[in-house]
């Protein structure tokens, strides 16, 4: 059994899915009354995600992204094992950076029987991991490294898998990506990369994730990470649940490279802040009903935003799930923001401007304008 086989398999394995193979390689696993009490949760706590986040967010995303859909990267840091909302929201894309604390570790020899060895009593602890995630569309970080970055599963590589198999991808590779700082540059972290390689529909994606500490001490301006992620062009940033970390200033590094380098950002109010935003001139539509900052983190209150969902007309409809921190529908809200529209200059003749104008405005601007 090659490679693809072993790491599609041990996904599907660990997602409570069955086998894709004529042979099952862990069949004796599957025949296990553990393994059976595994599917039948994971089967519960996805339809649950399923019905209350996964389909009315893509619906969501279906009608006011429109062609920031199309782009071929997307970026999310802080995004711990998050694939399932980049996914959601960038369904086209061909690569997801992903970005968090917790360590990933691929086997050294790329040998998905080597990662499983004798796991299977583990599969409680998976379960673990992820409810919060499914349950309330947001990780609790203490209790996902409590799960995960222990030597028990060393890291999030587990639930990177589960994810990839329960949104239908074919999984044809894991392995490591040599990222580090240059040591002839000053301040930085080393930054752990593991590339997940696979398909969906026939269509080749990968999947990034860097292990990096963003803070401005630990990763300058200059540093390997934003030369690596700045390398994949125009980027659909998304930020969710990133505990208003972009709201402190130990974190500029990371604010001014998502100005410089998104071209478009979706993002919760424990995000970017929304003055910064204005400030740069960056077009936001916000859509749903921002009340109040959770309790854990009062000191971030954004009276601006209260103040525009407060003036009718000003913000789309109330969404109709939950989100990130607010996790019941009706008490959520998302901010779709893009760059300043370019300036026309003077010289085009004014018969032409409406035509220019038309080419430049977005037609997904139209749309979220209407909403």
């Amino acid at each position: 059994m090659d490679t693809r086989t072993d790491f599609n398999e041990l996904a599907r394995l660990l997602a409570g899915l069955g086998s894709a193979s004529a042979v099952d390689p862990f069949a004796d696993g599957r025949a296990s009354a553990l393994w059976q009490q595994h599917a039948r949760v994971l089967e519960d706590l996805f339809s649950k995600f399923e019905r209350e986040y996964a389909s009315p967010f893509s619906k969501w995303a279906r009608i006011h992204l429109r062609e920031f859909r199309k782009l071929s990267t997307v970026f999310y840091p802080f995004s711990g094992p998050d694939f399932m909302f980049a996914h959601l929201l960038h369904p086209s894309a061909g690569t997801y950076l992903l970005g968090g604390l917790e360590t990933c570790e691929a086997p050294g020899d790329a040998c998905a029987a080597t990662f499983w060895g004798s796991r299977l009593e583990l599969l409680a602890e998976l379960e673990a991991g992820i409810h919060h995630f499914l349950e309330h569309s947001f990780f609790v970080t203490a209790e996902m490294r409590h799960a995960f970055v222990t030597k028990r599963w060393n890291g999030i590589l587990a639930p990177l898998l589960v994810f990839l198999a329960r949104t239908g991808h074919v999984i044809t590779g894991v392995e490591r990506l040599p990222l580090q700082q240059d040591p002839r540059r000053p301040g930085g972290t080393a930054t752990g990369a593991v590339r997940i390689c696979a398909t969906i529909e026939g269509r080749p994606k990968q999947i990034i994730y860097l292990q990096k500490h963003l803070r401005d001490d630990h990763c300058p301006a200059s540093d390997a990470f934003y030369r690596f992620v700045g390398s994949f062009g125009p980027l659909g940033v998304f930020l969710k649940s990133a505990s208003y970390l972009l709201h402190e200033p130990d974190f500029m590094h990371l604010r001014d490279f998502i100005f410089e380098r998104a071209s478009c950002l979706v993002q919760d109010p424990s995000s970017m802040p929304y003055a910064a935003l204005v400030e740069r001139g960056w077009r936001v539509r916000v859509h749903g009903r921002y009340q109040r900052t959770p309790r854990a983190f009062p000191q971030y209150e954004q009276r601006d935003l209260i103040k525009l969902c407060q003036t009718p007309g000003a913000v789309g409809p109330e969404l109709p799930f939950g989100f990130g921190y607010h996790c019941h529908p009706g008490q959520a809200s998302l901010m779709i923001a893009a760059p300043p529209v370019p300036a026309v200059v003077t010289s085009i003749p004014s018969r032409s401007l409406v035509s220019v104008l038309s080419s430049v405005l977005s037609p997904c601007w139209e749309g979220v304008e209407r909403a």
